[in-house]
């Protein structure tokens, strides 16, 4: 059998109400520690969601149209390939242009050369 006197010096001056009180009072300032990082971590994300926003508004909706797809369980297989489909026509087109916009600037610097 345990001795009373060493159990209330192990838990405390208040013996185990003293010790659970303690513990509580620990678990609200971890709990919130907690709530303010991720409070902080929250601010951030949308900092860095509205900063890419303006940055590159056509990437971002691609995202979130791709986040949005996933959460929603995706769609029916041939309607998957034609949304596939339609976004490499649409991703090569825009190579297209960027690559005729390199090659034009590439020969007028070559001609004034």
């Amino acid at each position: 059998m345990r001795n009373n006197a060493s159990t209330a010096t192990n838990e405390g001056s208040d013996g185990p109400v003293g010790a659970i009180h303690g513990r509580g009072r620990q678990i609200q300032h971890d709990a919130q520690t907690l709530v303010t990082t991720l409070q902080d971590a929250a601010n951030d994300a949308q900092h860095f969601i509205v900063d890419e926003l303006k940055r590159n508004p056509f990437a971002t909706l691609a995202v979130a149209a791709g986040v949005g797809y996933v959460l929603g369980g995706g769609l029916s297989a041939r309607m998957t390939k034609v949304m596939v489909g339609v976004g490499t026509r649409l991703a090569m087109a825009v190579a297209a242009r960027e690559l005729s916009v390199w090659v034009d600037a590439s020969r007028a610097s070559k001609t004034t050369a």
